[in-house]
């Protein structure tokens, strides 16, 4: 069977086919073996199994076909994609495209507390097992970033809410932080405990039972037995904690496993 390109960034062939240069490739394809039911996508040049899924081969054959929820988004042009609401949670951010090489999204807060966040206007529609992958950097030394899943937009031990995120900056630096259905604010440290303004790849995994952290292809951080129960909206969240907190991201994917 010969690869066959479909809509939707969707690729078919067999197991023994050579998958595609991914330097031809955008992110987010997806290779769909139609022999075996296994999926791989590709990620910043290179190929990674997905899953394998009963019903893989079919969704690919038949792309008319509903897959899981899935986006992803470069932030890349003049303004910001409308799926995207700035939330005032103490003071509304501020967002700016870069004009310069890679430079994506640059999202200001100059409000303490809760800060500001960038969300899906309420819409929840991940849960576990899901996946949030995203290209990202803070700034400023004492200015928070939050990002990954998290309910209402604010990555908090609010009632009802549930969190799964990367919190950057600050005293804190490179920790994962998890909640479920309003539990305490359970933070586990990943080894980058100094000052690091460089950019990031980023994958927050919510598992059945914990969650993962994953940094430019290191596993940093697992939280086991705790895991969010609840729906989540993608969420980008800064906090002024002595400076404005100054979050650049070029990249961020969600998909339900």
């Amino acid at each position: 069977m010969a690869i066959t390109y479909k809509g939707g960034n969707r690729i078919t062939g067999l197991s023994t086919d050579a998958r595609p240069d991914v330097i031809n490739l955008v992110d987010g394809t997806i290779f769909t073996e139609t022999n075996t039911g296994k999926e791989y996508i590709k990620y910043y040049g290179d190929w990674s199994e997905r899953n394998q899924p009963n019903d893989s081969v079919g969704l690919a054959l038949n792309y008319a076909d509903e897959t899981n929820q899935h986006f992803w988004d470069f932030f890349s042009g003049k303004q910001l994609d409308s799926r995207w609401t700035l939330q005032n949670n103490t003071a509304l951010p501020t967002v700016a495209m870069q004009d310069s090489i890679n430079g994506g999204l640059l999202m200001t807060n100059t409000g303490a507390g809760s800060g500001g966040s960038l969300v899906f206007n309420g819409i929840k529609q991940y849960g576990k097992p899901c996946s949030c992958i995203m290209v990202i950097k803070n700034t400023t030394t004492n200015g928070y970033t939050y990002a990954g899943f998290d309910r209402t937009g604010i990555p908090s031990t609010g009632t009802n809410n549930s969190t799964a995120v990367i919190e950057m900056g600050a005293s804190t630096y490179m920790n994962l932080v998890v909640t479920d259905n309003g539990s305490g604010w359970d933070r586990t440290a990943s080894s980058i405990a100094t000052a690091n303004t460089d950019w990031w790849c980023v994958k927050i995994d919510v598992k059945a039972s914990s969650v993962d952290l994953t940094m430019n292809g290191t596993l940093e951080a697992t939280r086991a037995s705790v895991s969010p129960s609840t729906s989540m909206q993608p969420c980008i969240m800064g906090r002024n904690a002595g400076a404005n907190a100054t979050t650049y991201i070029r990249y961020m994917e969600a998909y339900n496993t």
